[in-house]
């Protein structure tokens, strides 16, 4: 009953065997060969429904015997045994096929049949010298169509095979699927004999395809699939994992079990192995398996970010394993990862223990500490986890997650996956005006805008679709039919004549037809697939934007959503243009009217990306905002499954838990449901169980620009993150990861054409809330006080970033510098504020002449579980930045010590720290810096205070960081200086993430770098080490050794511990003045920068102190600093107290230094001053505070303090 089936009937009448001419034969080949446009391999969708590949036979060759004199030649390639048919994937390598050898003047110049079907010229000649360029089909030949009771064994030719059928199955890439008939075609299978005696044919093909094709000539349904069931789950199960595939030898395995990889309607069965190194996928068949190299793909598990518990079929077996490649792993590197291409893999296991066992498995502790947030940011995924979702929810609420991201959350908690099309993302309409002939009355509600306009108004509320009603119920006259219909269930279930569950709607909004209805023109094999071969009806094809609107409103089977691909720019020409050149047929209508791209609407000016960019727009805008939590209660909600309130409610086997597929009676029942639940589509699960919150009504506007072109776009990946109007024109057009010269059996796992990044989001949002847990922990209403946002002013957000760096990503750094502005170098007191900070040491007292000043404690906060590792302050925004070795990052409000947010860097001990001062003049200046820090194992990271994420900015190989300094100049806030303790001082581009030079690598020698040192125009680097020597580097200069040196210990073994600048007279200037240098033995120097190190004053530091030698000790690790008055202050101490010296240029003797204490008790200064020396030593200082005489120190026991001259802390 297919017209196309019949069409071909008509033209493919081919006689009887002995009757056949040869113009019929040409005529049937010239039909086909006029269609092929693209070659042809075997992929596994040409696969129909629960059929499976059983095996994979290679140098193979095909000839057709049935049509004398039509047929004259073999054709190489490989034979696909499946259980439900034989498929002969012809050779594509034409280098190997041989030239036929002269005969007849018939062999020279009739066209042979078979060769026309697989793309060879007349007369036998190679394949490049092929007929029109014309490529191969895969012949298909079905079991069930076969003549006879068996394959029988030729009696013609060694080794070969003859099988007779009534008809086969053409497959050419993505085009329709043609259709051999005749009485009778007999097909020759010829395996090539081995050298090494391999199996013959009989073993390795006519043996298990005679099986099959037993159980598939058997008349009872039910048994054919309880027996094709029975083999699959033998052979699976039968599969074992091959050592051999292991990356690194001793590899401790945690789990191994059979699995299948699914993918758009493809499941593709093999065996997971977990161990304590890599996630293992070996499939149970492959293309060649023969083949020496690796044949499992693999991702390390230093690489999974997140684990998600998933459905499939209605079942909870299955797992969603996220993973990202570190910037320095290659895809296309064979040695590097080769799981899938993508952000993340979808296995399904047999049952549901098999599923926890290996979640349990891939999160099992690691010890690398860039894994350590794979168990937090697993929870987040977890929709049984109330307090996570509730926290990326508070983000949303207030702005800081936008609407795309929420809802790309939400789909992905819900079980929501880009592999699976039966659970596809789901995003609403949110628009109603598409220039169509009902569009003045789309939504039913009256507006006053032209339906037919170029333009589009987003900021009208009238343009917007009503989000608190379904699709369904979007049409009132629509609406009456369903309520009619379910009122007419019901009365069936109450006189006993129907027991399903009423409902009101008996078509999904989210199906993989649906799905693959809307990515026709970039996924045309799963379309074929769906479809059985064939495009559907060109009138019902996806060709206009306006004509699936209206369709969705008044047609009673049309109920569906989009995809998020409507409001992603990056993507739209992929799907909405015909680039494959795809043959769709004409319109019934309109037969000289080819289907080819998608009409868009007016306003969209045949622009795809402009189309999207406007509905991207549209979704951030404030409507949407009002409005986005009434569909997120239709969908995700309370109202999913409510027919009488909301006119919401769907066929039951949508939803979960009301089948168990497990419970069928039958294998065929239970594949019949299966099917059913695959094609018909699955509702999300439920996630709230309460109305969903409200949206602020300011959060919007954050989010005003996104979509729009030349908007930044965030990334964690390595692909575009920008829209310039230079790239506008090949926007949403470029491939992704489609360069592999390999065979690849995944090429079409795919079906979206959404980049990689875009598709990671997920785990960028979440990995944004959980850094920043503590600020979403409670978000009021609008009307209600907000306790997350009652921190300090300097922590409010601004209130329209255009964009903002929401996770780890590559360009995070690179959008905070860009708002850096420039500064003039003639603005020396600023620079200078930067480099010295505005902490005056307090001037000594009067009396005696016995030092007494000292600082006393204004407050004191345990801040870590360890000890404090560094300190650094942030005057205009009244923060302070510390770190621990807890592994924590925090800040801290300077006015009391509060912690104001937190992040568990690392798991390793955080050991250096600095902060990046955008500018000292800048407009902006209240926002929060980035900061770089640096943990034990040598890795060194950036912390964006404003936004709370944290980005690898490289992992070293020149040994553990000893400190980090950077520039003080804005224009040079993308640099950053490190030194390590093997000696090396290493010049860092922080956006790029390389390092642009590494000094001092000819003079190692383990004389390793304690401190480093940076002007603020980033031209001379100065180091100290730990030979006593301090050196200098001019990054100008192509030489990487120093410039000069000098020794600066008291004696010999000493090593030079710390470094700093001490200006020379008013301003900066060009001048750097001196270098002052403290060794372990407490000595300072001052070295004048110009005079090639030149040491200009010396003194000891400690012999005049009250505490004497008791100052230091073994454990001690001093620190230099010169506070606002250019005074030398040194701390690190084994006494709570500093030194306060002279200024650089005045520095004469020890008598230049005086004692500064930090007291805990102003009012008892006597006992105070001759206690011993605290148990609560202080590990970090912090001088550059911005207040006169505040000063804030790190101790052992975790505490962070706050000292104030006794004067100041009185008032």
């Amino acid at each position: 009953t297919n017209p196309i089936f019949q069409r071909e009937l008509s033209l493919l009448n081919v006689p009887a065997r002995g009757t056949a001419t040869t113009t019929t034969s040409h005529h049937l080949c010239d039909d086909i060969i006029a269609k092929m446009t693209s070659s042809s391999s075997f992929s596994f969708l040409f696969l129909e429904d629960h059929e499976d590949v059983v095996a994979v036979v290679q140098n193979c060759s095909l000839l057709c015997v049935s049509l004398p004199n039509a047929y004259e030649r073999k054709t190489r390639g490989t034979v696909w045994m499946t259980t439900h048919a034989l498929c002969f994937e012809p050779k594509n390598d034409s280098d190997k096929d041989e030239d036929k050898e002269p005969g007849s003047r018939t062999t020279r110049t009739r066209t042979s049949a078979l060769a026309q079907v697989f793309g060879e010229s007349p007369g036998g000649t190679k394949r490049s010298e092929r007929v029109e360029g014309k490529e191969a089909k895969i012949v298909k030949i079905k079991y069930e169509d076969a003549i006879g009771p068996s394959i029988d064994t030729s009696r013609v030719e060694r080794n070969a095979v003859d099988i007779s059928t009534a008809k086969a199955v053409l497959i050419c890439g993505n085009e329709r699927r043609e259709i051999v008939r005749d009485e009778t075609i007999v097909w020759r299978i010829t395996m090539e004999e081995e050298e090494d005696g391999e199996e013959s044919i009989e073993q390795r093909l006519r043996t298990p395809a005679n099986k099959l094709l037993n159980i598939s000539k058997q008349k009872n349904r039910q048994t054919k699939c309880e027996q094709l069931a029975f083999l699959s789950r033998q052979r699976e199960g039968n599969l074992r994992f091959d050592e051999k595939n292991l990356r690194v030898k001793g590899e401790t395995s945690r789990f191994d079990a059979p699995a299948a990889k699914i993918s758009p309607l493809v499941r593709r069965a093999g065996r997971v192995r977990v161990t304590d190194a890599h996630l293992y996928f070996q499939p149970l068949i492959v293309r060649d398996s023969k083949a020496k190299k690796n044949i499992a793909n693999w991702v390390a598990l230093k690489d999974v970010v997140a684990v998600a518990r998933r459905r499939y079929a209605s079942r909870p077996v299955a797992v969603e394993v996220f993973y990202e490649v570190s910037d320095d792993d290659d895809v296309s590197n064979k040695s590097k990862s080769t799981m899938m291409r993508g952000s993340s893999v979808l296995f399904a296991f047999r049952s549901e223990s098999a599923r926890e066992a290996v979640i349990e498995a891939l999160l099992k502790n690691k010890i690398d500490e860039s894994e350590s947030e794979t168990t937090t940011l697993s929870r987040f995924l977890d929709p049984t986890n109330v307090e996570a979702i509730s926290k990326v929810t508070n983000a949303w609420k207030i702005g800081d997650v936008s609407n795309f991201e929420y809802l790309m959350y939400l789909n992905a908690l819900s079980g929501r996956s880009f592999h699976d099309v039966a659970q596809y993302f789901v995003f609403p309409w949110i628009l109603k005006e598409y220039g169509g002939e009902n569009d003045s009355n789309n939504g039913f509600n009256s507006d006053k805008h032209s339906s037919n306009s170029a333009n589009i108004d987003v900021s009208e509320a009238s343009v917007y679709r009503d989000l608190s009603k379904p699709i369904g119920a979007l049409n009132p006259e629509r609406l009456k039919y369903f309520q009619e219909r379910m009122k007419h269930m019901e009365d069936m279930q109450k006189r006993n004549q129907h027991s399903q569950k009423p409902f009101l709607y008996g078509t999904h909004y989210s199906a993989p037809g649906y799905v693959l209805f809307y990515l026709l023109r970039c996924a045309p094999k799963h379309n074929l697939k769906l479809q059985n071969g064939s495009f559907d009806k060109p009138d019902r094809l996806f060709k206009s934007i306006s004509e699936t609107w209206s369709s969705c409103l008044n047609n009673n089977a049309d109920l569906k959503e989009l995809i998020p691909e409507f409001y992603i720019p990056e993507c739209s020409r992929k799907f909405l243009r015909n680039n494959l050149k795809l043959n769709l047929g004409h319109r019934a209508s309109a037969p000289h009217s080819k289907i080819d791209d998608v009409v868009l609407p007016q306003w969209a000016k045949n622009d795809p990306v402009r189309f999207t960019s406007i509905n991207r727009k549209a979704l951030e805008s404030e409507t949407t905002s009002v409005h986005l939590h009434e569909w997120i209660d239709l969908i995700f909600g309370v109202f999913q499954n409510d027919c009488k309130n909301k006119m919401n409610s769907f066929h039951p086997l949508t939803y979960e838990g009301e089948i168990n597929v497990d419970d069928a009676a039958s294998i065929d029942e239970q594949m019949s449901l299966e099917t059913q639940i695959n094609e018909f589509g699955q509702t999300p699960k439920r996630i709230f169980g309460d109305v969903h919150a409200k949206r602020r009504r300011e959060a919007w506007r954050r989010w005003k620009d996104d979509g729009a072109v030349g908007a930044k776009r965030k990334t964690n990946r390595k692909s575009q993150s920008m829209i310039s109007q230079l790239e506008y024109e090949n926007l949403g057009t470029t491939t992704e990861d489609n360069d592999d010269d390999d065979d690849n059996d995944d090429e079409d796992e795919m079906v979206t054409p959404i980049p990689m990044d875009i598709r990671a989001s997920v785990i960028d949002t979440i990995r944004l809330v959980s850094r920043r847990a503590d600020d979403y922990l409670f978000v009021g209403d609008d009307d209600e006080e907000d306790a997350a946002t009652n921190g300090i002013e300097a922590l409010k957000l601004n209130d329209s970033p255009s964009r903002r760096a929401a996770s780890p990503s590559n360009n995070m750094l690179e959008r905070s510098f860009s708002d850096a502005h420039g500064i003039d170098t003639s603005l020396d007191k600023q620079i200078e504020s930067v480099v010295l900070g505005n902490f005056r040491a307090p001037k000594p007292s009067d009396g005696d002449g016995a030092d007494g000043s000292h600082v006393v404690k204004k407050w004191s906060r345990r801040t870590h579980n360890g000890a404090v590792t560094a300190l650094e302050c942030f005057a205009d925004s009244n923060v302070a930045y510390s770190t621990g070795s807890d592994g924590f990052v925090r800040i801290i409000d300077m006015k009391n010590g509060h912690t104001i947010r937190a992040v568990p860097a690392s798991s390793s001990t955080i050991t250096n720290l600095a902060v990046l001062r955008q500018s000292v003049v800048a407009s902006d200046a209240r926002r929060l810096p980035i900061a770089l820090y640096s943990t034990s194992n040598g890795n060194l990271f950036a912390y964006n205070g404003e936004y709370g994420s944290v980005d690898r900015v490289s992992s070293t190989n020149l040994t553990p960081i000893t400190a980090i300094k950077v520039p003080s100049m804005s224009t040079e806030q993308g640099r950053a200086v490190t030194s390590h303790a093997n000696g090396a001082i290493a010049l860092r581009d922080i956006e790029k993430r390389v390092e642009v030079s590494v000094f001092g690598t000819n003079e190692f020698s383990g004389d390793g770098a304690n401190d480093v040192l940076v002007d603020p125009q980033c031209h001379i680097i100065v180091s100290a080490h730990d030979s006593g020597v301090v050196k200098a580097f001019d990054t100008r200069s192509s030489a990487l050794k120093s410039v000069w040196k000098q020794s600066v210990a008291s004696r010999r073994n000493i090593a030079a511990r710390s470094i700093a600048f001490a200006p020379l007279g008013d301003g900066l200037g060009d001048a750097l003045g001196f270098i002052v240098a403290v060794d372990d033995s407490g000595q300072c120097c001052a070295l004048e920068t110009r005079m090639r190190g030149r040491i200009v004053a010396a003194a000891d530091t400690t012999t005049t102190s009250s505490f004497a030698n008791a100052l230091v000790s073994a454990n001690t690790s001093l620190r230099v600093n010169v506070d606002g008055e250019k005074n030398i202050v040194l701390s690190g101490f084994a006494q709570n107290v500093f030194r306060v010296g002279k200024e650089a240029g005045v520095l004469r003797d020890e008598n230049d230094f005086r004692d500064l204490e930090l007291r805990d008790d102003h009012d008892d200064d006597e006992k105070k001053k001759h206690n011993s020396p605290s148990e609560r030593i202080f590990t970090a200082a912090c001088f550059k505070t911005g207040s006169d005489r505040d000063v804030f120190v790190g101790a052992a026991n975790g505490e962070v303090s706050a000292y104030a001259h006794r004067s100041s802390h009185i008032e």
